[in-house]
């Protein structure tokens, strides 16, 4: 599936925690869609999660932020962590129930994979179920 173009409504489990919100600083030209999975770079900036090598997944945007033309940290991204159905990717990166525990990886800001593509992705979280086009997955800063 390709990345995101509009926000999309992403389901969450909600088990009675409280929420952990977090408003992280937008990269300069990064346009974040609600409902995508939201990563930080290096230096700390938020962009839609996307395949890459070390960058960090903190969760899923409430809202969109096109920073579009501007530096920086000029807009904030409200991102939630928990767990969040994302869409699973396909033939030999089908995330199943097998994957229960196991870390999975950003493919783009809705989809996740079970291979981290010959160490070109980043660990999106780890999975807690899935069906054959959905993947429930903590989505945690977990490096």
């Amino acid at each position: 599936m390709a990345a995101l173009s509009a926000p999309r409504k992403t389901d969450s489990l909600s088990g009675g925690a409280i929420p952990a919100f977090l408003d992280l600083p937008v990269a300069a030209d990064a346009v974040i869609f609600a409902g995508g999975m939201v990563q930080c770079d290096a230096t700390g900036y938020a962009t839609a999660a996307l395949v890459d090598t070390d960058l960090i997944c903190f969760g899923v945007a409430l809202a969109s932020a096109d920073a579009t033309g501007l530096d920086d940290g000029d807009l904030t991204v409200r991102v939630q962590s928990g767990a969040f159905w994302l869409n699973n990717s396909s033939s030999g990166d089908l995330i199943t129930i097998a994957e229960r525990g196991q870390a999975c990886y950003v493919v783009n800001d809705q989809t996740v994979a079970k291979t981290d593509g010959s160490a070109s992705r980043s660990v999106a979280g780890r999975v807690l179920d899935a069906t054959a086009t959905q993947v429930l997955v903590m989505l945690l800063p977990l490096g």
